[in-house]
């Protein structure tokens, strides 16, 4: 049986660092950064729903972390 968590994010600390022109691209690596801080893994794998929601600029994400062998995979919850 998979592990999994639902997760509620708030992005917006870890975007708010960095320029206005540079938020959507650097979405994805804030991300990954807090995720890392749950699950003490660097695998990590987004799924590409969860990196368009990402691209859009939403700052508050519900996602769900599934375990697999090779980490963890993130999608909308």
């Amino acid at each position: 049986m998979a592990e999994e968590k639902i997760l509620t994010l708030n992005l917006r600390k870890g975007l708010l660092k960095r320029p206005s022109w540079k938020r959507k691209i650097s979405a994805a690596r804030v991300l990954k950064e807090m995720l890392y801080k749950h699950t003490r893994t660097k695998n990590i794998k987004i799924d590409p729903a969860l990196n368009r929601s990402l691209l859009q600029g939403k700052k508050k994400i519900k996602l769900k972390l599934v375990k697999t062998e090779e980490g963890f995979k993130a999608e909308l919850a």
